[in-house]
């Protein structure tokens, strides 16, 4: 999964463990973590999942001193 941001970014992706659709955040795992404006997440070993969640942990500051995340574009490719 390929993530670009308006400012460095620190991010994790997420997978769901079989094909139900998980209903809060637990269900789903860490596989994968980076920073930046551009972050290439792969996990270490293969992942199979019907759904995955990108997971914003650290966001940029904004001029105003508060902070903000900001996604431009997400690629998911196998």
């Amino acid at each position: 999964v390929t993530v670009s941001f308006v400012g460095d970014t620190s991010v994790e992706l997420r997978a769901a463990s079989g094909d139900t659709r998980p209903t809060s955040f637990d269900g789903y795992s860490k596989v994968a973590e980076g920073s930046g404006s551009a972050v290439t997440l792969e996990p270490k070993k293969a992942v199979e999942s019907r759904y995955v969640l990108v997971w914003l942990t650290e966001l940029p500051p904004t001029n105003g001193g508060t902070f903000r995340g900001r996604v431009v574009d997400v690629k998911v490719s196998s």
